[in-house]
């Protein structure tokens, strides 16, 4: 039930472009989108190279932020291998940026490895497994939750692996069931109290199971049930505690934000045409944090909504939007006026994206995506935090092996957190290979 949502960086966004010319991406995928030039060999490679401007590298508040040119230097490799019954997949993107600005950090590496294997026991049972691994400084490339967890850059090497297996079997020709497990392991690298680590290393656990009955060709009813654990793993304290201070400031661990979460919820998925099709799932999400401190209500509960839409109106052309409610993890802990954490956030994440193909060399897209959030307890209780980003891309075909490129993203957050909303501006232009 949970997906990966959109990355806001800057090569992510900007990948959107490529996209538009070469392939269909989902929105949210755990799975390495693939060209056609791509499908139709073992293996392939791809480059890029861009400059860039971007007006608040360290998403900064307003007044405080930095700007600085810069060229980003991107290759990737894929590797597919059909086979009989199995297909193997895999893929690695590395991106190199350089800033021009003495006061950023001269260079910035991001690091995204994916691996599919897809077997079919027969034509009633198959399993999928998936590992992805990311090193990143953007959270919003780093994180898989759905929506923006931590909107703010982190310095440093850090790490995010997810591992995921799904069995599907066909108990009979209408109805099949679908088993999944998620492992997500978070490990950021600025230590400390109150630190990136402290707030956001982490260990989730998803267990997924649901009942899909095939009530006519183009159309599936399902019903579903998921739980998620979520074991924070820093040793570092969130807060130093002060028995002798009046009134008392409790010692804050990261255990304190721990939870449990259980989801049910009923779903369809229709093709209306070859043209359109769309799913949609509602439920109930019940969660419990064990490890609340005392004063804190330990339990959470809210709707589940996860519904989305495809529309390809003409050929190379197509419009996806969707919408998702639950809750989620965030980066906000400590604040004023209260020395217990906040232990999550209940958000609204709208997306959506448009990819029209003017001509057959001229493509261009543009990609929104809007987070409403509600912080849940602590000093931020009741507080609200809303994140906005979009994107417009242009590409040009030059040749089968040679694509010009150029596009804007913009970030806005604006947030009852004093010190902390910011707006970010950044346009690109560059040329990109495959082979």
């Amino acid at each position: 039930m949970k997906k990966v949502t959109a990355a806001a960086g800057l090569a992510a966004l900007g990948a959107l472009g490529a996209s538009t010319a070469m392939a269909q991406p989902h929105f949210y995928s755990l799975a390495p989108t693939l060209s056609p030039q791509e499908l139709s060999k073992m293996w392939s490679i791809a480059a890029s190279m861009r400059a860039f401007y971007d007006d608040n590298y360290n998403t900064a508040p307003r007044g405080m932020a930095n700007d600085s040119f810069g060229f980003e230097i991107q290759p990737t490799f894929s590797l597919n291998l059909p086979l009989e019954q199995t297909y193997i997949g895999f893929k690695v993107d590395y991106s190199y940026r350089w800033y021009e600005d003495s006061r950023a950090p001269k260079t910035d590496h991001t690091i995204n490895l994916t691996t599919t294997v897809n077997h079919a026991f027969s034509e009633r049972y198959k399993v999928s497994l998936t590992d992805s691994l990311a090193l990143a400084e953007e959270d919003t490339i780093l994180d898989t939750s759905p929506g923006v967890v931590a909107p703010l850059r982190t310095q440093g090497t850090n790490f995010r692996n997810r591992i995921g297996l799904d069995f599907t079997g066909n108990l009979t020709e209408a109805l099949s069931a679908v088993l999944g497990y998620a492992n997500t392991f978070y490990d950021y690298r600025q230590d400390g109290i109150a630190s990136r680590s402290a707030l956001l290393d982490r260990l989730e656990h998803e267990f997924t199971g649901s009942l899909r009955w095939q009530a006519k060709p183009t159309t599936v009813v399902l019903v579903g049930y998921t739980f998620d654990l979520t074991d924070f793993t820093s040793t570092d304290l969130i807060q130093v505690g002060v028995p002798a201070a009046i009134p008392p400031i409790p010692q804050v661990t990261p255990s304190s934000r721990d939870s449990l979460s259980h989801s049910g919820f009923v779903g369809i998925d229709h093709t209306f045409s070859a043209q359109l099709s769309g799913s949609i799932r509602g439920g109930y999400q019940y969660s419990k944090f064990p490890h609340a401190l005392p004063g804190q209500s330990d339990k959470a509960s809210n709707p589940y909504v996860d519904a989305s839409g495809t529309w390809t109106y003409t050929r190379g052309s197509y419009v996806q939007v969707g919408v998702r409610h639950s809750r989620q993890k965030t980066d906000i802990a400590i604040q004023p006026g209260s020395a217990l954490p906040t232990l999550d956030q209940e958000s609204t994440v709208a997306y959506g994206s448009i990819n029209h193909q003017f001509t057959g060399r001229l493509a261009g897209g543009i990609l929104g995506q809007a987070q409403w959030g509600v912080f849940n307890q602590g000093g931020a209780n009741k507080l609200t935090e809303d994140y906005y980003l979009l994107g417009v891309s242009l590409t040009y075909r030059i040749n089968q092996y040679l694509v010009a490129e150029s596009g804007y993203n913009y970030d806005l957050l604006r947030t009852d957190i004093t010190g902390r909303g910011y707006h970010r501006d950044r346009i690109y232009l560059g040329l990109r290979a495959a082979y």
